[in-house]
């Protein structure tokens, strides 16, 4: 029996065979999603989600009223792809225990990168959930979560689950979303007004940060965390079981 594939992989596949081969280069705009439905002889929802699915992984870069276009100029894939281990968890590297404090839960309309990381509507709605690292009485480091609304409007959830498990685990314990990846990306930021005041210095400095992204089985990020903390309060290490 052969092997169904599914339509969205092909159009995906297709898009990255034209990179990987120079017929279409960085900077270069893919053809429309109207333009690969016909193609493809598929609904725009299916060219929409390759789209989203090569977006997320940073091949594509969509710009709103001009259209999608080439991001990088050569293909990885086993770079993009890769496993190093089975397992990663990122903790303190002095090894102390912390634990995390529910500050608040709001439902509130993204932001525009919001809506372009999480693939949302104009219209939806994500929850904001703030939780703070702490040391005895001492933040040590903000978590910024969210997650699309749509997945729990029609449930009655205890969110303050998120004060002892991490999102990932708490997503695939809530039976919505079946949690396929986490991507992570670090780098550093000067706090805002609200970082200053909740860490309690008067001066900006520098703090680390770590984005981890939630995908689904589809590849696409399906919820996020940002995390900021004072480098000289929590310096984080990723632990890789092999």
């Amino acid at each position: 029996m052969e092997k169904y594939t599914p339509k969205y992989i092909l159009i995906r596949n297709y898009i990255i065979e034209n990179i990987q081969s120079g017929q279409l280069l960085k900077g270069d705009k893919i053809p429309s999603e109207n333009k690969l439905s016909d193609m493809f002889n598929v609904s725009r929802v299916t060219a929409n989600t390759a789209i989203r699915e090569l977006s997320t992984l940073g091949l594509l870069e969509r710009i709103q009223g001009k259209g999608t276009f080439v991001k990088t100029d050569s293909i990885d894939l086993d770079e993009r792809g890769h496993n190093i281990s089975k397992s990663a968890k990122i903790s303190s590297e002095t090894g102390e225990t912390r634990h995390h404090k529910l500050e608040k839960i709001d439902v509130v309309h993204p932001c525009e990168e919001l809506i372009h990381k999480l693939n949302l509507g104009a219209d939806e709605k994500v929850y904001e959930i703030i939780r703070f690292m702490k040391k005895k009485k001492e933040v040590t480091g903000i978590d910024y979560s969210y997650i699309p609304y749509k997945y729990f409007e029609d449930r009655d959830m205890d969110f303050n689950q998120l004060a002892q498990t991490y999102l990932h685990e708490f997503l695939n314990e809530s039976g919505v979303i079946q949690v396929h990846k986490i991507h992570m990306h670090l780098g550093a930021k000067l706090p805002n007004a609200y970082e200053m005041e909740i860490f309690g210095i008067t001066e900006p400095v520098p703090l680390v940060v770590w984005e981890t992204n939630v995908l689904d089985r589809h590849g696409l990020s399906a919820a996020m965390t940002t995390t900021v903390a004072l480098p000289d309060r929590y310096r984080p290490y990723i632990n890789f079981e092999i």
